[in-house]
């Protein structure tokens, strides 16, 4: 994982963005505004909606909720969690983790914010996230593979 940190702190910030070009090895200036809809050029309260759109168009990916207490077969899987924001209360923020060995609580791995002031400064290295959003292939992005099942 690159660690990718965020620019813009406002309450309508680009942790998010910041921990999608981590995952992906990008930068961020490679990210789009996740906040701004990119058809009529204006704010939007949906940069989840907005970063599924663009994940799928240019990567063949779909940023996808999961459960809170997902079962196994994910351990270790790097997951985007949503928690409190300590800067904008009502908001989430954006951090990396990873699901740990019995896949329930995301443990801690990577704060986009270069000041660290979210996750580490309080201590934190069990998430109790709002929201984990994993990265997984769309179906258009599967189409001609052949897929095993055990």
């Amino acid at each position: 994982m690159k660690q990718v940190y965020q620019t813009n702190f406002t309450e309508h910030g680009d942790c998010l963005a910041a921990c999608i070009a981590s995952l992906l090895h990008l930068d961020l200036e490679d990210m789009p505004d996740f906040w701004v809809n990119p058809n009529l050029g204006m704010m939007t309260d949906s940069p989840v909606f907005w970063a599924q759109q663009w994940l799928a168009e240019h990567h063949g990916l779909s940023l996808v909720c999961i459960d809170k207490n997902p079962i196994g077969g994910f351990i270790g899987t790097p997951v985007i969690a949503g928690i409190k924001s300590s800067l904008h209360p009502h908001r989430w923020h954006a951090v990396v983790a990873k699901l740990d060995r019995n896949g329930q609580e995301p443990v801690f791995m990577f704060d986009p914010n270069p000041k660290g002031n979210t996750a580490l400064v309080r201590g934190i290295t069990r998430l109790k996230p709002e929201k984990m959003y994993m990265l997984v292939p769309t179906m258009e992005s599967l189409a001609g593979y052949t897929l095993y099942y055990k």
